[in-house]
């Protein structure tokens, strides 16, 4: 941009539909081009606001503290940059060209500071030293006037030795006297203002107390001191760390958290407003023999503006790869979950293993994250807020699923920091097929648990809040499924002519679900099109649960994930969106309950198969008599006198049909890694069951099972 002329050089906005509340704009520039903006948060209207407030009290003396700088606020991949440099100058430009020739913003010039252009590596003194050079310069070049005191101490500290004593207090010092000692009016335009609070050494440890200061002496100063004539807009890569530095600041006098006037650039647009960008796409790369590879760009983009353009100039500068598919995937592995590690990483690097893991609720659409109790902070309370849903039972979660898979790729299992992405995405699956894939994990633990005809006797679902809606909307699912199914001479019929329903029964991770349904479900227990529903639904979760990133036939995740959506009709938003209202009322120790429960299966079917693998040609029956009746059948006298014992961790009434009588135990095992990534569920509740086993039917019995004097017997 031209540093002389804001009024002639800025572009210039026109709503598409001629309305102020447009989410369709035109950015006009000065070289006759032509860019679409996409306003869906109102992102216009609120820095016109801003504008208009700096603009009348422009004439203003004397005040009590600064007039609010404004931060253009969002999460990862959503334009902020674009909206820094771009529309909040076209929102200037176009109010001073309404005001008078004596406006105190007339003929104001913009400086333009990216955080990750000044030497960082030095520790902070060398930091604000070069920030203080790189100000100085464009003050000659541009010809602004500067006070004299500040200019000459601006001069002396850059003549003097880098690594000289007190260099860091006097070039924090200068840096503020220049940016609030300009007499001419200034637009300073900040990006990447985290990277100014993370000053490191040359070995790349982060400088505390350098880091400290630079946010309480020279930040705070700037943001409290500075005059009505300087105007900063400021953004960032990292908006976690930049609101939470707001927070630490200092609160005497003034408290800068409210010396911001934030404005949220939402992450999504609607379909409409992303069609009209798609078609400006193609004509501005030349693009209309490759509609079918934007359209697919489109669709890898979920709804984000800033990734969908960004993905296209991308694709067409590397001379249009053929499998578009791939490299969008690619793309979103190496740059978008490199972003979201900057973005989460540098503000989440000192909090613990459990502070993270309560964040990581966050991507948890059906549980959500408790603000009051589980995240404290107020700077990353405000910065979030806007981009968060709350559930029926007051906790909140990532509104945008992209968003939600984004901070799954940065918090591993257990709130640990990832250091890998391998097996994050499954193939051929966007953001927000994969973000549906989590739902129906959950989706099929609960239903199974509290509706589904494996549950154990002593579950009374009508005495569970939340069930009344989750029934009801399962039956709505299984009343669309049966206008869908194939024909059939039985409910049983059209559900195994359905193909995702077979090849999930056939799994070998739904071995014990299997026998279930072969021995007592088909024909049996299973009657209606909702029972049918319901064990699909624990079927995919199997298989989704235990289906590693290295097995073959990867290709049945996509198929499990997308089997629903399909057969039903629905968009997968649209389908996630109604089963998380489904499973809203549910608190979530009901929904965790079912999740402990499934994962007991898991364990208690794993180790009955090892087992059976393990005993070949014993006698089975026998074996299990002699294991349940050493010492009167008594699991404690026959540890004790050296017999066997039997020991099972609980869910519920698994496939096998067994008796467990539960007593509730505290856990702190690690997630498994599935297919969908870490099987991490929120840390904030969390127990398991560790049951006694009765006798358990004959089917059962197949399974062999070893007594030894020396070794107590395991069934779990």
């Amino acid at each position: 941009m031209d540093i002389g002329n804001l009024e002639a050089y800025s572009p210039k906005l026109i709503p598409s539909c001629g309305e102020e509340d447009a989410i369709v704009w035109e950015l006009g520039f000065a070289d006759g081009s032509n860019e679409l903006y996409l306003n869906p948060g109102a992102v216009i209207t609120c820095t016109k606001a801003w504008v208009e407030t700096r603009c009348r009290r422009a004439h203003e003396k004397r005040s009590i503290s600064a007039l609010p700088a404004l931060l253009a606020s969002g999460l990862i991949k959503t334009g902020k940059s674009y909206t820094l440099y771009n529309v909040i100058p076209a929102v200037l430009a176009e109010a001073l060209r309404k005001q008078p020739p004596d406006h105190p913003l007339k003929g104001i010039k913009v400086l333009e500071l990216s955080g990750l252009r000044v030497e960082r590596q030095a520790g902070a003194a060398m930091l604000l030293r070069d920030l203080l050079r790189v100000v100085v310069k464009w003050a000659a070049v541009s010809g602004v006037p500067v006070k004299s005191a500040a200019w000459q101490e601006a001069q002396e500290v850059l003549a003097d030795d880098p690594s000289g004593p007190g260099m860091r207090a006097r070039a924090g010092s200068a840096v503020v006297a220049l940016l609030c000692g300009f007499e001419a009016p200034v637009l300073v335009l900040l990006d990447e203002l985290q990277a100014l609070l993370h000053p490191t050494s040359a070995r790349g440890e982060l400088d505390l107390e350098g880091a400290a200061y630079i946010r309480d002496n020279v930040l705070r100063a700037i943001l409290v001191d500075s005059p009505p004539t300087m105007l900063l807009a400021a953004t960032g890569s990292s908006m976690a760390l930049v609101w939470m530095a707001l927070a630490a600041m200092p609160v005497n006098g003034v408290a800068p958290m409210y010396q911001i006037y934030q404005v949220d650039v939402p992450s999504t647009a609607p379909p409409g407003a992303m069609q009209q960008l798609l078609e400006r796409s193609v004509q501005r790369f030349g693009l209309q023999q490759h509609q079918e590879d934007v359209q697919q760009l489109l669709e890898r983009a979920c709804g984000s503006p800033a990734l969908f353009m960004t993905m296209v100039d991308r694709w067409d500068a590397e001379s249009r790869p053929k499998d578009t598919v791939a490299f969008a995937d690619a793309y979103i592995l190496s740059k978008l979950f490199q972003e979201a590690q900057k973005e989460w990483m540098l503000s989440l690097a000192h909090w613990t293993d459990e502070e993270r893991g309560k964040l990581l609720d966050l991507a948890n659409p059906v549980i959500g994250a408790d603000f009051g109790l589980d995240i404290m902070d107020p700077g990353l309370w405000r910065f979030l807020q806007p981009n968060l849903k709350e559930t029926y039972g007051g906790r909140y979660y990532l509104a945008d699923p992209i968003q939600r898979q984004l901070l799954r790729a940065i918090i591993d299992r257990g709130g640990k920091l990832r250091s890998s992405w391998t097996g994050l995405v499954g193939p051929g699956l966007t953001l927000a097929q994969l973000d549906w894939g989590w739902v129906l994990l959950q989706l099929g633990e609960v239903a199974d648990h509290l509706l589904g005809l494996r549950r154990r006797s002593d579950i009374n679902p009508d005495q569970i809040r939340g069930v009344k809606r989750l029934r009801k909307m399962l039956q709505d699912l299984a009343n669309k499924a049966e206008e869908k199914l194939p024909p059939g001479d039985s409910v049983a019929d059209r559900w195994e002519s359905f193909d995702a329903f077979k090849q999930a029964l056939e799994s070998p991770h739904n071995t014990g679900s299997r026998r279930w349904y072969q021995d007592e479900g088909k024909g049996k227990k299973l009657q209606s099109h909702r029972d049918y529903l319901v064990i699909f639904l624990r079927l995919s979760r199997n298989l989704l649960a235990h289906q590693k990133p290295w097995e073959r036939r990867k290709w049945m995740v996509m198929k499990t994930v997308m089997a629903l959506p399909t057969l039903l009709g629905m968009q997968v938003p649209e389908l996630s969106e109604l089963v998380c209202v489904g499973l809203s009322r549910l608190a979530p120790a009901t929904i965790m309950d079912a999740k402990a429960a499934a994962d007991a299966e898991d364990e208690e079917w794993e180790e009955l198969e090892e087992g059976e693998e393990g005993d070949e040609g014993e006698d089975d029956v026998g074996m299990a008599a002699a294991a349940e009746g050493a010492d009167g059948g008594s699991p404690a006298s026959g540890a004790k006198h050296g017999g066997a014992t039997a020991r099972a961790v609980h869910y519920d009434r698994g496939p096998n049909g067994a008796g467990l009588v539960s007593c509730m135990t505290s856990s702190s095992t690690r997630p498994q890694a599935t297919a969908l990534g870490s099987r991490a569920l929120p840390l904030a509740i969390g127990r398991t069951g560790c049951m006694v086993l009765h006798a358990p039917p004959a089917h059962i019995r197949r399974v062999r099972v070893a007594a030894a004097q020396r070794t107590p017997l395991r069934v779990t």
